[in-house]
């Protein structure tokens, strides 16, 4: 088992970032952790952003935490650490989740929801999805690479290419996606 890293609700909601953080984590990159909470602000902006509706949403969740039961982090957990954050108040239940979960890492992209005065105190660090995915890279290239050809393959409604993939997921990492582009240059 790898490191833990908790999942930001913001982080879960472009489908291609999310395909790519739980491909990397069936790779065993490392051990992904998130709240009922998080899953459950997950499934109200996809809503809210009109990516689609409640029952989509709904699945889409439900189907995030039946390929990773081990991630959920209780609910009484995150409610008894919870109190203790000093980080953005609305963002205190996931660093309570990192907290519960024993994790290191929590990957957001609202990095200053979660300065160093309220992470570095209890061992987490708080890193853009971007910064994460290029530090799994760095750990296991081959991994990086395979998880995102078997991404592309997978797609087939609509079909992308791998190139097509990696312009999705640029949006949100694009230092990940150029070391991507780079590897299958070199092929």
């Amino acid at each position: 088992m790898g490191f833990q890293a908790v999942l930001d609700a913001d982080v879960l909601l472009p489908a291609p970032l999310r395909d790519t953080l739980l491909r990397l984590a069936e790779a065993d990159l490392y051990v992904p952790r998130w709240s009922e909470r998080i899953l459950a602000e997950v499934a109200k902006n996809l809503v809210q952003s009109g990516r689609t509706d409640r029952e989509r949403a709904t699945r889409v969740t439900a189907t995030i935490a039946a390929a990773f039961p081990e991630a959920i982090v209780s609910k009484s957990v995150v409610s008894t650490i919870e109190p203790a954050m000093t980080n953005d108040p609305k963002d205190r239940h996931v660093l309570a989740a990192a907290v519960g979960a024993g994790g290191e890492i929590v990957v957001t992209k609202n990095l200053g929801d979660f300065p160093p005065a309220a992470c570095d105190p209890l061992g987490i660090q708080a890193v853009s999805p971007d910064g994460f995915l290029v530090d799994l890279y760095h750990v296991d290239r081959a991994a990086a690479l395979r998880a995102l050809v078997d991404q592309a393959a997978a797609l087939t409604n609509p079909a992308l290419t791998l190139p097509e993939v990696l312009n999705h997921i640029g949006r949100d990492a694009p230092e990940f996606a150029g070391l991507i582009r780079e590897d299958l240059s070199q092929r």
